[in-house]
């Protein structure tokens, strides 16, 4: 894991309201092909302030990623994915 994932986990540890650094980390796990992980971060963020654009565009940036590695695995199973 890179050294800035470790200190936004750090910084969301020691301030759990911080919505950036909780933005950060979901990115983080996402990336690092965790998306259950990263949705869970940014709907902590949406109980916390249901207006942030930041998170429902990290929510929304989820399911095409997802879906997108699901068809990638499936195609190189040489399965239709239409």
């Amino acid at each position: 894991m890179p050294r800035s994932a470790v200190l936004e986990i750090t910084g969301v540890k020691l301030a759990p309201q911080h919505a950036p650094a909780r933005t950060l980390l979901a990115s983080v796990l996402n990336v690092d092909g965790r998306p259950k992980e990263a949705e869970g971060q940014y709907r902590d963020i949406l109980a916390q302030n249901p207006a942030s654009g930041q998170a429902w565009s990290g929510l929304a940036m989820l399911k095409p990623i997802v879906a997108r590695r699901g068809r990638h695995r499936a195609d190189a199973q040489g399965v239709a994915t239409n």
